[in-house]
């Protein structure tokens, strides 16, 4: 049994976005080749197929002939794009470097379920280790050298925007490409066989952050959800993005997830759920987050949880949630709890 789909945060996907409009590439294309949603531009905190992603950027690579884009995109991007405002909040407002990579560390997986960071420690020396099973696979190395990038400009807030690492552990081909090896010349670049690292001295480990952190959200900012653990989760969160443009059917979901319809449908009867449930959860998933945010009119929540009309959707919301959407979202701004139908229901998880 699938144990789940592997699953990147949108925000990851647009800084490659972004770099190749500027390029001036076909990017609504590649989107579409690689089987990503357009909603994917509107929605940084959503959830895409890890897999899918990493065709993206690798289809985009190739087709533009652009040398090391990983490298390039993150060089060029400020780090709060790619880590989100809380994340980018925690980690500038930390008392050290050291402090800010364990929490970096802590909380990494929250932009992926397939990516792990992690410190090796020595006596004069500290390993910042990165690695992503899915991209190595699919052969997709260039995001090795890219996500060695992004690192750099994060530890660049605390030691300096001209601060290089020792040595720069790099998976595949792009180790030694004159992209990179020109931005770090005084740095040792290593072509890797599993997993990247950043070799740094303990001297800058106490170092405070030169970056102001920005401002707290403000008072009902929703936490960001993280990648789901499971089977059901995972494919619950790589279907919303696709609900506004049309539900995915079966087989489409099976090929989002990387998978055969037999062996997802197997999978799924192992855990006593069909796909139709599932995508009833996941435009009811959709729904409650849209009605938490005030400004979006009900019509627009509606079609971004795949529903034509409003009154479709009103009779979906109140079979599942055991309300209406004006009073779930009245409910929810005067901070008073569900019914105990909407309970009863389904309407929590």
């Amino acid at each position: 049994m699938v144990r789940r789909i592997p699953l990147s945060r949108c925000r990851q996907l647009l800084p490659f976005v972004d770099f190749l409009e500027r390029a001036g590439a076909p990017v609504d294309h590649g989107l579409e080749r690689s089987g990503l949603p357009p909603a994917a531009r509107e929605r940084p905190d959503s959830f895409v197929g890890t897999r899918a992603m990493s065709r993206f950027v690798r289809d985009m690579a190739s087709r533009e002939g652009i040398d090391a884009i990983g490298w390039k995109v993150y060089a060029a991007t400020d780090p709060a794009s790619f880590l989100g405002p809380t994340m980018t909040r925690a980690l500038f407002g930390s008392p050290s470097l050291l402090s800010a990579l364990r929490l970096l560390v802590s909380g990494f997986n929250r932009e992926s379920s397939t990516l792990r960071l992690w410190l090796e420690e020595a006596e004069e020396e500290i390993l910042l280790c990165h690695e992503s099973p899915v991209e190595r696979a699919m052969n997709v190395s260039d995001l090795s050298a890219g996500r060695a990038s992004g690192l750099i400009s994060i530890i660049r807030g605390f030691a300096g925007p001209d601060w290089t690492p020792i040595e720069c552990g790099i998976v595949g081909e792009d180790a030694n490409t004159p992209v990179v090896c020109e931005a770090l010349p005084e740095t040792r670049i290593v072509r890797a066989p599993d997993f990247g690292w950043l070799r740094l001295p303990r001297s800058i480990l106490a170092l405070p952050s030169r970056r102001r952190p920005a401002q707290s959200p403000g008072h009902g900012a929703e936490a960001e959800e993280e990648a789901a653990a499971d089977l059901i989760g995972s494919l619950r969160q790589l279907l919303r993005p696709y609900l506004a443009r049309r539900p995915p059917t079966l087989q489409e979901a099976a090929e989002l997830a990387g998978t055969s319809v037999r062996s997802l449908q197997r999978d799924l009867a192992a855990s006593g759920i069909s796909y139709r449930d599932v995508l009833l959860r996941a435009k009811l998933d959709t729904a409650r987050g849209l009605l938490r945010q005030p400004d979006i009119p009900i019509m627009d929540v509606a079609q971004q949880a795949g529903f034509s009309d409003q009154a479709n959707f009103t009779r979906f919301f109140r079979n599942c949630a055991g309300l209406t959407p004006s009073a779930y979202r009245s409910a929810h701004l005067e901070g008073r709890p569900w019914p105990q139908a909407a309970r009863r229901r389904g309407g929590t998880k």
